[in-house]
């Protein structure tokens, strides 16, 4: 009963993660004096949180199960929380504006569903232009709101990066012809997004000692993603596709 009481009272007073966030393992925290940063103990939400993102950073697509995401729903729903809030915005930073870009592989179906004027604005034949090899065209205008409905719950994964996005369009199955490449275009303001440059610094602390992870993303840094993290929806403003519509006949074996 002391220790719930003593936890009550850490979050009125000072948010739902404390005063600080992860302070053993934020060097901005740690002195001279105190090597170890603050006293200050982790809540149960906040260990979760750091397993979660670590989980997300690591662990590959191959190996995501359905209904088991790497951020499970109870740390998505408080990440949520804190963006919204503003608080801890240090560590956990929203992005609200400029562009965000997510390099996927879709279906036809899935294409002409969502963004027929992108199918239409492809082109049928190799225009001369583009020589020996296909490449990705313009960026065409749409308008529709993207829902992330794969292994990853109600999260998905962005990037400011024009070129990390195209290396993600490719298909899982790099011999999946059927597959369209295709690069979303978002505005921030129009999702939660969450910048992960600012956790790029979290390391060792308790999670080294008690869970073994010595870095709470190590995608990240300068040579890193440059992730952006979206809970939930955003509208999708322009979509660039790869190749052409004589290709994708020629890998389905009809006529399209």
């Amino acid at each position: 009963m002391k220790l719930l009481r003593e936890y009550i009272r850490t979050l009125l007073e000072a948010g739902e993660l404390g005063q600080y966030v992860w302070p053993s393992a934020d060097p901005k925290l740690r002195t001279a004096d105190n090597p170890n940063g603050p006293s200050e103990e982790d809540t149960s939400i906040e260990k979760q949180i750091y397993q979660a993102l670590h989980k997300h950073f690591t662990t590959s697509s191959y190996i995501v199960k359905k209904n088991n995401p790497p951020i499970d729903p109870t740390s998505a729903e408080a990440i949520k929380r804190i963006l919204a809030s503003g608080e801890y915005s240090g560590a956990f930073q929203k992005c609200a504006s400029g562009r965000a870009v997510r390099g996927m592989s879709v279906t036809l179906p899935w294409l002409k569903r969502n963004a027929p004027e992108a199918w239409e604005a492809m082109p049928d034949q190799k225009p001369e232009e583009w020589k020996s090899s296909y490449v990705w065209g313009k960026p065409t205008p749409v308008s529709f709101t993207y829902t992330p409905k794969g292994k990853y719950g109600e999260v998905s994964s962005w990037t400011k990066s024009q070129e990390t996005a195209k290396v993600f369009a490719s298909p899982i199955n790099r011999n999946d012809n059927a597959k369209i490449e295709c690069i979303l275009w978002a505005e921030c303001g129009s999702g939660l997004f969450l910048n992960t440059r600012p956790l790029d610094r979290f390391v060792g602390g308790v999670y080294a000692d008690e869970m073994d992870i010595q870095r709470l993303n190590n995608l990240g840094g300068d040579e890193g993603e440059k992730e952006l993290i979206l809970f939930g929806q955003c509208q999708v403003t322009h979509i660039q596709l790869y190749g052409t519509k004589d290709r994708l006949r020629r890998a389905l074996g009809m006529d399209i």
